[in-house]
């Protein structure tokens, strides 16, 4: 389990990708949407993960969404899963704390499980990188405090208030918990998990 947790590709390796879609479609329907909405048809995804919420966009509208990862091993599941689903994506790989794009070259960029992981300085910068590749926003969505556990191990599960914090320097376009459960922690009522933020360019 150590090894598990120490390791994003054995984190991954069991992930059945079409029921990973089919999950990742239903917790972050709020921010898909938002993603959507937020972008003409050019999209940046910094962390791949297994490429589940790519992959459910991708399945749903007509994008070009570039994804990046710092873990070759990780962006060849990626691939081997977007040559099984018949879905077109382009993979980089690249550090999110130094993209390797020119300015404006997408509508949008986006993460998700990925913020959680770094420090304050290091979120700043990445989000610094985004703005710079995008002419519009940076949309990204964390486990909050109410998260049930710690997937990886180092996570900082925050609440939004913390998370607005760290982000005062930057121009906050929209700032919402959404996908409400109850959980062990949390029996007698539905709290929010997920938190996302939208930060203007």
């Amino acid at each position: 389990m150590q090894n598990k947790k120490n390791n994003w590709l054995n984190f991954y390796s069991s992930v059945d990708i079409n029921k990973e879609i089919e999950s990742q479609a239903a917790i972050h329907e709020v921010f898909i949407k938002a993603i959507i909405n937020s972008s003409e048809d050019r999209i940046l995804e910094v962390g791949s993960g297994m490429g589940a919420v790519a992959f459910s966009i991708l399945k749903n509208k007509k994008y070009t969404i570039v994804t990046i990862d710092n873990n070759l091993e990780i962006l060849k599941k990626v691939q081997s899963a977007a040559r099984e689903l018949g879905l077109n994506i382009i993979l980089v790989c690249a550090d999110a704390l130094n993209l390797p794009f020119k300015e404006k070259s997408f509508n949008v960029a986006f993460s998700q499980g990925l913020f959680e992981h770094f420090s304050d300085e290091q979120i700043k910068t990445m989000i610094r990188e985004e703005l710079k590749a995008v002419s519009g926003h940076v949309l990204f969505s964390v486990p909050n405090n109410y998260y049930k556990h710690k997937d990886f191990g180092n996570e900082r599960l925050m609440p939004k208030e913390e998370w607005e914090k760290i982000l005062s320097s930057f121009h906050i376009a929209e700032s919402v918990n959404y996908y409400y459960l109850r959980t062990k922690r949390n029996l007698l009522r539905r709290l929010p998990v997920m938190y996302m933020c939208r930060i203007k360019k």
